[in-house]
C-alpha cells in the first residue's frame, strides 16, 4: 500500500464507523481486533465441484503421460490421436518408435521389445478374446473388465447388464489374473489406447482392428518359436492327416465340445445346443453359417453366439485333423516366423492427417440408457465414472430416463442408486418423486429419501420430513431431523421442539433433533 500514515488511521477510522472494526489508540498490549473472528469451517464456502473438476484434470493428464510412455506404434500417431483425429501410414515418421529398425523397415505395430516377450498358442487365444470383448461390448470398459469378460466372471455387474450373452463372454482359456495381465500388455503393445481419466477405459487402436481383422498377427513368443522343428514355420505344426470321423464319431466330438462351452459358460450343455442340432450338423456337415443356420435350434442369436465355434471344430474334424481342445481356436491368429507384412505408405506425406469424415455419432438416446443401465449395475468405482458421464446430458433427458429404470428396477441397489441420484440431479420433478419415496416399504430407502431431499429443498419437502419423524425406523428418524437441520425454518424448529421427549423418539434421532434445532436456531437468529 502507498498510504501516507495519516491516510491509513483515516482509512481505519471510516473502517471503524462503518462497524468493520474497532480501533483504539495505539499503546503498549492493544491493537485491531476483528469483529468476526476465525469462521467455523462448515461455514466456509468451499465449491467442491470445481476442485473436483480440478482433481479430474490432474488424473487425466497423469493417465494421458502414462498411457503415452507405455503406448506402442508412432509416437506421432499417438499424439494427434490424443487431439481426436487419425493419422495415416507412418512408416517414415521419424519418432524414437518409428526409426528404430530403420526408415523401410517393416512396420510392427507393437513397441520395441514386445517381439521378445511374444504369445503363446494360449495367450494368443486369450488375448484375441480380450480384444473381441473390447469389440463387443455395449460401452467402453477397463482393461480388467474386459479381462473378467474374456475369463467368464460370473459378477453382478456382468450378469445384470447381460454381458454374459456377449459372443465372447467366457472365451479366453487361461486364470482370469493371467488374462488381466495379457490385457495390460495388449495396451503396452498398442492394440488398446486407455481414455483419460481416475478410471481409463480400453479402446481399440488401429492395429487391435487389424488383428481383429485379419490383417495382423500377434507376435510369437520366442521360446515357442526356438521349439518348433525346422522348416517353414507352417508344416511342422501340423498334424498328420488322420482318418476321416464318421457321423457319430463326428457327433460326439460336438458333444464333448458342447460340454467344454458349456463348463466355460458355468451353464447347462442343452443351453448351448441340443442334441438333434448336433446330429443334423454331423449329417450335414455344413461349412458356412448359412447351411448352420437351416438347422433346426440354431437361431440368430444361438448362431452368433456359437456358429463360429462349432463350424470350425467341424471343419478341422472333416478335414481329418484331430479334434483339438476349446481353448486353442485362436492359436491360427499367432505370427509366423517370418516378419508381418510391410504396409504401403500413402502418396503424400507420411504422417498427415487424414481428411476422412468421421464415423456417425451413435444415438445420443440409446447410448443415455445404456449408461443409467451400467450406472445401476456396476461395482462402486465404475458405478461412480458412469454417474460422471451421465451429468453431461441434459437433466431431464436424464431424469426421464432414471423414471422409466426405477419402473424396472427390482434389486435394491438399483433402487437405492436411483434415490441418490435424483438427490444429485435435482430435475423438475425429482422433489416430489422423492416425497413419494419416503412411503416405500424399506426402511433404507426411506432413508435415503430424506438425505436426497436434504439436497434439494422445495415446498413440499420440509412438510414431509416433518412426517418422517414419526417414521417406525429410528435412522430415518434420524435423517429426518438432519436433513430438517439443514433447509429447515421456524416451522420445522417448532415441529422439532414438539417432538422432543416423545416416545416414539429413538435414542439416536433424540440427538438429531437436538442438533437439528440447534443448527435452525443459529441460521435463523
Amino acid at each position: 500500500m502507498s498510504l501516507s500514515p495519516a491516510e491509513l488511521e483515516r482509512q481505519i477510522e471510516a473502517l471503524a464507523a462503518e462497524s468493520a472494526l474497532e480501533y483504539h489508540e495505539p499503546f503498549r498490549g492493544q491493537g485491531i481486533r476483528l469483529l468476526n473472528g476465525k469462521p467455523a469451517f462448515e461455514e466456509i464456502e468451499i465449491d467442491w465441484e470445481s476442485l473436483d473438476r480440478r482433481r479430474q484434470a490432474e488424473y487425466e493428464k497423469l493417465n494421458a503421460i502414462q498411457s503415452y510412455v507405455g503406448a506402442g506404434g508412432c509416437r506421432r500417431e499417438w499424439i494427434v490421436g490424443y487431439f481426436g483425429q487419425k493419422t495415416l501410414e507412418t512408416a517414415h515418421c521419424q519418432c524414437d518408435r518409428c526409426e528404430g529398425d530403420g526408415i523401410d523397415a517393416p512396420r510392427t505395430l507393437i513397441r520395441p521389445g514386445a517381439e521378445a516377450e511374444g504369445y503363446g498358442p494360449e495367450e494368443a487365444a486369450s488375448a484375441m478374446a480380450v480384444l473381441r470383448c473390447a469389440e463387443e461390448t455395449p460401452w467402453p470398459l477397463g482393461l480388467k473388465k474386459l479381462a473378467q469378460l474374456a475369463s467368464g466372471t460370473q459378477a453382478r455387474w456382468a450378469l445384470d447388464s447381460s454381458m454374459d450373452d456377449l459372443p465372447s463372454y467366457g472365451a479366453a482359456n487361461l486364470q482370469q489374473a493371467r488374462v488381466e495381465a495379457i490385457a495390460e500388455r495388449l495396451a503396452r503393445d498398442g492394440f488398446f489406447r486407455l481414455s483419460p481419466g481416475k478410471y481409463p477405459t480400453a479402446k481399440l487402436t488401429p492395429a487391435g482392428e487389424a488383428l481383429l481383422a485379419g490383417q495382423a498377427q500377434l507376435p510369437p513368443r520366442a521360446d515357442w518359436l526356438a521349439a518348433a522343428p525346422a522348416g517353414d514355420g507352417r508344416d511342422a505344426q501340423e498334424p498328420k492327416p488322420a482318418k476321416p470321423m464318421s457321423e457319430s464319431e463326428l457327433f460326439h466330438a460336438l458333444r464333448e465340445l458342447r460340454a467344454a462351452e458349456a463348463k466355460r459358460r458355468r451353464t447347462q450343455a442343452f443351453k448351448i445346443l441340443s442334441d438333434g442340432a448336433l446330429r443334423h450338423m454331423a449329417k450335414l456337415r455344413p461349412a458356412s453359417s448359412a447351411e448352420l443356420a437351416s438347422i433346426k435350434g440354431i437361431g440368430p442369436e444361438k448362431l452368433k453366439k456359437f456358429g463360429g465355434l462349432f463350424l470350425e471344430e467341424i471343419r478341422r474334424l472333416t478335414e481329418g485333423a484331430p479334434a483339438r481342445p476349446a481353448e486353442s481356436l485362436d492359436s491360427a491368429l499367432l505370427a509366423d516366423s517370418a516378419p508381418p507384412a510391410a504396409v504401403a505408405p500413402c502418396a503424400a506425406c507420411p504422417c498427415s492427417v487424414s481428411a476422412e469424415s468421421p464415423p456417425p455419432m451413435p444415438d445420443p438416446a440409446a447410448v443415455l440408457r445404456d449408461l443409467i443401465h451400467f450406472f445401476l449395475a456396476a461395482e462402486r468405482e465404475e458405478a461412480q465414472e458412469a454417474f460422471r458421464r451421465l451429468k453431461l446430458f441434459d437433466r431431464t433427458a436424464i431424469w426421464n430416463g432414471m423414471e422409466a429404470a426405477w419402473e424396472r428396477a427390482a434389486d435394491e441397489r438399483s433402487r437405492t442408486r436411483l434415490i441418490w441420484a435424483a438427490g444429485e440431479i435435482g430435475a423438475e420433478g425429482a422433489e416430489r418423486w422423492l416425497v413419494a419415496r419416503l412411503a416405500e416399504p424399506s426402511p433404507v430407502e426411506r432413508r435415503l429419501a430424506c438425505e436426497s431431499l436434504r439436497k434439494r429443498p422445495g415446498r413440499q419437502t420440509e412438510a414431509a420430513l416433518v412426517e418422517a419423524l414419526l417414521d417406525r425406523d429410528e435412522a430415518v428418524q434420524a435423517s429426518a431431523a438432519a436433513a430438517l437441520g439443514e433447509i429447515g425454518g421456524r416451522p420445522a424448529q417448532a415441529a422439532l421442539d414438539r417432538m422432543r421427549g416423545s416416545k416414539a423418539i429413538g435414542g439416536t434421532a433424540a440427538d438429531a433433533i437436538e442438533d437439528a434445532i440447534s443448527r435452525i436456531a443459529r441460521r435463523t437468529r
